[in-house]
This record gives C-alpha cells, structure tokens and sequence, in this order.
C-alpha cells in the first residue's frame, strides 16, 4: 500500500527590515519591530504585495492579512471584491473569510454590492472609512444619514 507523503508547512524567513509596507500596521509585524532578527511564517501566509489579478491572489492575501492580524481595509481589495469578483467566487471568499474578525468587511462588500441599503452609510456605520471613499470615488453619494452612521461608529 502507499502512503501519502507527510504534510510539509514550507516556511518563509524573513526580518522586520524586509516585511511589505503594508503589513507593518500588523499586530505581527508590530511584534516583532524590536529588534532586526529573523523569524519564520509559512509560505502560504505571506504575499508580497497587494496586486490582485485572480481570486488565487485575493485568497492568498486574505490569508496573509489574517494570519499577520492586520484589519486595515485596502484600496485593492476593496476594488477587486467590487469590481472584479464573479458572484459565486464573492460567496465562497465571503464563506471562508466573512467571520474571521479582521476580514468582516468582506461581508460588508457583499451586501453592497447586492444593493443591501445605502453603500456609503453601510460602510460608514460599520467603521469603513476606506469602502466610503471609494463608494464615493465611483459616485454614490452622501445623503441626509450620512453624518448619522459616521458617528454611530464611533465608540463613544
């Protein structure tokens, strides 16, 4: 009978000092900081940047930016959820991602672009800045509950 070779984890060696910019807003990359040493992180939880031209390259940058705990919201992934992503892929990434607490937006950029309430008071009541200026970017407009959702995000 054969066996199935061993799961490998392939890991990746890096330092502070050659972590991407954008993940050193990253719980992970944070701690780290201190000092200049090495340290590893598997192979399929890094992406080197943010360029997105397939949902191999959402998923992997979904991960990386799970895996380094980072929640910041960024352009490109706002753009490609939005603009590129074919309904079932946006459910299976929306399955896989939507719970996970740094990556809610996600589900946030499903429900507007299924026309769930107004796009630009949906990001803003749920603390999306980055969604609301790019819903704005692409002309969706403020209206009367705008300011109103803006400060419900607030944690006052």
């Amino acid at each position: 009978a054969k066996f199935p070779l061993p799961f490998m984890l392939v890991m990746l060696t890096l330092r502070p000092s050659t972590v991407p910019l954008y993940l050193r807003s990253s719980q992970l990359y944070r701690s780290y900081n201190y000092d200049d040493n090495e340290f590893e992180v598997p192979i399929n939880r890094f992406k080197v940047d943010l360029s997105l031209k397939s949902v191999l390259d959402l998923s992997l940058l979904l991960d990386t930016l799970d895996h380094w705990g980072s929640d910041e919201c960024f352009l490109e992934v706002i753009d490609y959820i939005y603009n590129t992503l074919t309904k079932a892929n946006l459910k299976t990434v929306c399955n896989k991602y939507g719970e996970i607490w740094g990556l809610r937006y996600v589900k946030l950029l499903q429900s507007i672009r299924e026309k769930e309430g107004h796009p630009i008071n949906s990001a803003l009541y749920n603390g999306y800045a980055s969604i609301a200026v790019y819903m704005k970017s692409i002309g969706c407009e403020l209206d009367k509950d705008s300011l109103a959702c803006a400060l419900a995000s607030l944690p006052i």
